[in-house]
């Protein structure tokens, strides 16, 4: 087990980095604001994936794998998401205005991955031992590892607030303690 999560690490931290790397170069476009659609759907995402790994028991020995988990299904979700907008793109049939929305679409995915990526190493330059962070259009949820006092609590909101301009009362934190 040990030896799985080590392989899958180096995974990660790399999707991580072509994400972000992308999302650094697609910041030189103009994105527009999201559709009703998206702001469902990345709601919909991120409460998905808080209710599926919060109500798994955390190992003894796997202490990290509901962030290493939490981080792995996101991306490949992201990447479904990216792959069925390119694929919408190139279609022969795809006209401009269609063509030009999944392209801003795929950028958006790319700066918010960015976003949630930096913000994570953020929080563990803070001293949190581990934390996700997940930007929803209404605020940002962040997940950090340990128990949540109101004292962390502002302090993870003062974070958001100065890193990416999210007022703290739109910042939930939630702690993940072992169980």
């Amino acid at each position: 087990m040990a030896r799985f999560i080590l392989v899958r690490k180096p995974i990660v931290f790399g999707v991580l980095t072509i994400l972000l790397a992308a999302g650094v170069a697609a910041g030189a476009y103009g994105i527009g604001a999201p559709t009703q659609w998206e702001k469902e759907e990345s709601v919909t995402e991120v409460n998905y994936l808080i209710s599926r790994f919060s109500q798994l028991p955390a190992a003894e020995s796997d202490k990290d794998d509901f962030f290493v988990d939490f981080r792995i299904d996101r991306e490949a979700k992201r990447s479904r998401q990216v792959e069925l907008l390119r694929e919408i793109a190139a279609a022969p049939i795809t006209d401009k205005s269609t063509r030009r929305r999944a392209q801003e679409n795929i950028m958006r995915l790319m700066q918010k991955a960015e976003k949630e990526a930096r913000m994570e190493r953020l929080l563990r330059a803070r001293g949190f031992q581990d934390a996700v962070v997940a930007l929803e259009e209404q605020g940002v949820t962040v997940i950090v590892a340990g128990r949540v006092s109101p004292e962390v609590d502002r302090t993870i909101a003062n974070i958001v607030y100065h890193s990416l301009g999210v007022a703290p009362e739109r910042v939930l934190v939630l702690g993940r303690e072992k169980r």
